[in-house]
């Protein structure tokens, strides 16, 4: 019973997240809502881009198929290199389709992208719930102790020990997610030098 009092009083901070600028943020990563081209690109036809984000240029069904077969395969780079090297050959190296190809994939990223990061947030979100959840059952726990009610600090300290298993399960899911985020930007970067390959 000591013991156990012990660890209660005395266990360290649960919620462990790194500083970011969002407080429900907890990789190590600073978060970074988008891939930004300048980041990636630095083989011009930026135009492309712009004209693409403001929904102004056409893009062709090769190119959708294409780059939905790219964002099917990012466990694979291999197979993605494959498909980057028969695209450039069916448009003969055409500099422009490249290029669109790569914004129209990297688009697409970003989409993939913001979905994961806004599930990060949501589970840091739920997860602070349950540490302030956890702070008040602490608070319960010592007003047992000094009201020696065994009774309800035995339920307490079983309601606790659930608690604390529960959030140190949800934190050891946290470098998944993290590496999901990690996964995607390093993706973009492979893509980009593989596109950039055949860019004269």
């Amino acid at each position: 019973m000591k013991s156990l009092i012990f660890i209660i009083l005395f266990q360290l901070n649960t919620n462990g997240y790194a500083v970011a600028s969002d407080k429900n943020w907890f990789c190590a990563q600073r978060l970074v809502r988008n891939i930004s081209i300048g980041a990636v690109w630095h083989h011009g036809h930026n135009e492309i881009f712009d004209s693409l984000n403001q929904n102004k240029i056409m893009v062709s069904e090769l190119i959708k198929k294409t780059g939905h077969r790219l964002l099917e395969t990012q466990d694979n780079q291999e197979h993605a290199t494959t498909i980057v090297k028969k695209f450039s050959q069916k448009i003969s190296g055409d500099d422009s389709k490249l290029t669109l190809l790569f914004a129209y994939t990297l688009k697409k990223l970003n989409q993939q992208r913001q979905e994961k990061i806004n599930y990060v947030l949501n589970y840091g979100r739920n997860h602070q719930k349950r540490v302030d959840i956890l702070q008040i059952t602490r608070k319960q726990i010592r007003q047992a102790i000094k009201d020696t009610n065994i009774t309800k600090l035995a339920d307490l300290e079983e309601q606790y020990q659930w608690q604390i298993t529960v959030l140190n399960a949800r934190k050891k899911h946290n470098p998944y997610l993290c590496e999901e985020v990690v996964d995607t930007d390093a993706y973009a970067f492979f893509l980009a030098k593989e596109i950039s390959q055949y860019i004269n």
